[in-house]
């Protein structure tokens, strides 16, 4: 069986991709463990904090991707439904082969 898949996506996408060593990175607080990803990030916001990485700037609180932390994949995934769903595609794929038992937020 083959676990390959195909995605388009955008070559500037692509190409950020590319450039970055890891898409999840795990985190440990103390023995605890979370999970992010470097295809979306948070901004400061409330609600819908949750940003694609091709998005450089939120409209709402105007934070800048590049000053933001990464978002958590369980995040991602429990708010995919507004997200582009070719990003939260590879973020599910991926979390399922790097963290399948994700836990929630630890603190």
């Amino acid at each position: 069986m083959d676990d390959t898949i195909t995605i388009d996506l955008p070559a500037k996408l692509v190409v950020w991709i590319v450039q970055h060593d890891s898409l999840i990175e795990k985190h440990n607080i103390g023995r605890d463990a979370f999970y992010t990803t470097s295809l979306f990030w948070d901004c400061e916001c409330e609600e819908n904090f949750i940003h694609p990485v091709i998005q450089v700037e939120c409209f709402l609180c105007k934070t800048r991707r590049d000053d933001q932390p990464n978002a958590r994949v369980d995040e991602v995934l429990n708010h995919s439904s507004w997200l582009p769903q070719d990003l939260v595609q590879v973020v599910e794929v991926l979390a399922d082969k790097i963290c399948p038992h994700l836990k929630a937020i630890p603190f």
